[in-house]
């Protein structure tokens, strides 16, 4: 059946339908099928040839299943095909595109990065926060806080633990670990097991370094087992690491 004729307004449904799937698989734990919806996503959108579409799956959806995968060299290949293909379209998508590339700058040092990286809108700032816990700043807590539905409140809470954790202090240790907890438990309720894998890792390396290994491996290891896909992806590594050091 032929799709419809699309004004620069609207979305193609396919193509919209794939790139919330690709997003929604990451969220629930399935990277590698995530990654096959993102690049089929990828194709279609490229042979319908509607611009617009191709821009708003590769901004929201595409690129970010990219990132949170540690699939840099396949964002930066989004990111030139979004800044491309957006030139014809709203400089909404530009302003995305020229945000992407100032964050995967090579170059640029982590605190450099999040000095570079403008976000204009609380979306901005709160996507950005899950691609590197730098960007959480008492906004995007502010937003968690106070919506715990929002799909990101359990990272965005997570990374503001993180920022918590790295001053050293035993007041702060201690309201991260609280706040770490709720991040994972906020995690479970929203089915988000990409999130809870985050978490688990950040609350199993609070505990590693206070000596509490046992309820480390507690929360670590169960969160682990459930993740059948993804084994190549930055943060099951990042778990794998944490899992090593427990067992060392």
């Amino acid at each position: 059946m032929p799709r419809l004729t699309l004004n620069a307004y609207e979305i193609d449904d396919w193509i919209a339908a794939r790139a919330i799937l690709a997003r929604t698989l990451w969220l629930q734990g399935f990277a590698d099928d995530a990654k096959k919806e993102a690049d089929q996503c990828i194709v279609e959108a490229l042979q319908v040839g509607h611009e617009q579409s191709t821009c708003w799956a590769i901004a929201f959806n595409i690129c970010p299943v990219a990132i949170w995968r540690g699939d840099f060299g396949q964002a930066e290949t989004l990111v030139s095909l979004l800044l491309e293909r957006s030139q014809i379209v709203f400089e909404h998508y530009h302003e995305w595109g020229l945000l992407y590339r100032q964050f995967l700058g090579g170059a640029i040092s982590a605190s450099g990065r999040v000095a570079a990286v403008k976000a204009k809108i609380p979306s901005q700032a709160d996507l950005f926060a899950t691609f590197d816990g730098a960007f959480a700043g008492p906004d995007t807590l502010a937003r968690a806080q106070a919506d715990e539905d929002i799909w990101c409140a359990p990272e965005l809470l997570r990374a503001w633990a993180y920022r918590l954790v790295s001053g050293g202090d035993k007041t702060a240790r201690s309201e991260a670990e609280a706040m770490l907890l709720h991040s994972f438990e906020l995690a479970q309720r929203q089915d988000a097991k990409a999130w809870q894998l985050r978490t688990a890792t950040s609350l199993a390396l609070l505990y590693l370094r206070s000596c509490r290994n046992r309820e480390a491996r507690a929360v670590l290891e169960p969160t682990l087992e459930q993740f059948k896909q993804g084994h190549d992806t930055r943060d099951f590594q990042a778990a794998i690491s944490v899992q090593s050091a427990l067992s060392g």
